[in-house]
């Protein structure tokens, strides 16, 4: 009963992976169509703002109104705040498609590496079911039938372990980003009571680490997203992924517009930790599954030991 058993475990695995991979390139592809369409109105929108920037710093109409009034300055500083919260919101949307095309490279190429294993799998098994139908044996039939649903059951279950690894990884960013947002909520108290310089600095410096993690965060949450695309999860947990993939441009528009208002930075703890608790819903359902295709699978191992036991 040993027949080819081992090409037929390897081609099966190849066959699965392969089906695994199309699932997420065209999630990924979808990921990509989005992040250029959102990459071109960012990058539209950076050069509005950078243009009302040039436009106060030119002698213009609109420059003299606000010179007049004596509030150029403060117009400029805000103009400024904003120039610069597009640019990054538009750098950061270029380093996500960049990671997203990254992914496809590396999932096409392995692609093309299994090409025509599925092909070798089904002739593989037309082999082996054409000897087990000659030697007349139904022990050999069902041994095999049990063989194939342990094997897809194996299959599922590192889908879902790949799945995980994805979630508790963007977990583990989430909270780093509350570490650095907490230390900027105490340097900011610390700041509005006189702490001076060093508060303020220190302060910017936690926010700096906060909005480099965010960035890390769209990545997670979008490979995240691509391993979820084959497995099968409950359909409002999988449009909840969907809901939070933006969060970058929340996180850039309530710091950058005011540094120093505390609200802000609340207003942002809770997001994330609402993010926090949407990734902890997901992997409690993966959790779950993952405890279902082990029990299958393990029940079928011991009934398939039995079964060939006593045969």
């Amino acid at each position: 009963m040993d027949y080819n058993n081992d090409r037929l475990r390897q081609l099966s695995g190849q066959a699965a992976r392969k089906q695994k991979i199309i699932a997420m390139l065209d999630s990924l592809y979808a990921q990509r169509r989005e992040l250029e369409a959102h990459a071109a109105e960012l990058e539209h929108r950076s050069q509005a703002e950078q243009s009302d920037v040039d436009r106060l710093e030119r002698t213009t109409l609109t420059a003299l109104f606000y010179r007049m009034t004596g509030k150029l300055e403060e117009q400029m500083d805000k103009e400024r705040r904003e120039a610069y919260a597009a640019r990054l919101k538009h750098q950061s949307a270029l380093r996500e498609l960049e990671a997203v095309q990254s992914q496809i490279a590396v999932l096409e190429e392995e692609r093309r590496g299994l090409y025509g294993c599925e092909e070798a799998l089904a002739q593989a098994l037309e082999e082996k079911r054409a000897w087990l139908r000659q030697s007349g044996s139904p022990q050999g039939a069902k041994l095999l039938e049990q063989e194939e649903a342990i094997a897809a059951l194996d299959s599922q279950e590192r889908e879902i372990q790949e799945a995980k690894t994805a979630g508790v990884r963007a977990l583990s960013i989430t909270d780093s980003i509350l570490s650095s947002l907490s230390e900027a909520e105490g340097w900011g108290t610390w700041d509005l009571v006189g702490g001076g310089m060093l508060s303020a600095m220190a302060k910017h410096d936690a926010l700096d680490k906060a909005q480099d993690r965010v960035e890390s965060l769209q990545v997670a949450l979008r490979q995240f997203q691509t391993e979820l695309a084959d497995v099968q999860v409950e359909a409002d947990l999988q449009l909840q992924m969907d809901g939070f993939l933006r969060f970058a441009d929340y996180f850039f528009d309530g710091l950058l517009a005011d540094w120093a208002a505390l609200d802000h930075i609340n207003s942002c703890q809770n997001r994330v930790r609402d993010i926090r608790n949407q990734i902890h819903s997901v992997l409690d359902h993966l959790n779950w599954s993952l405890e279902q295709v082990q029990e299958q699978r393990g029940s079928l191992q011991r009934e398939l030991e039995r079964w060939v036991t006593d045969a």
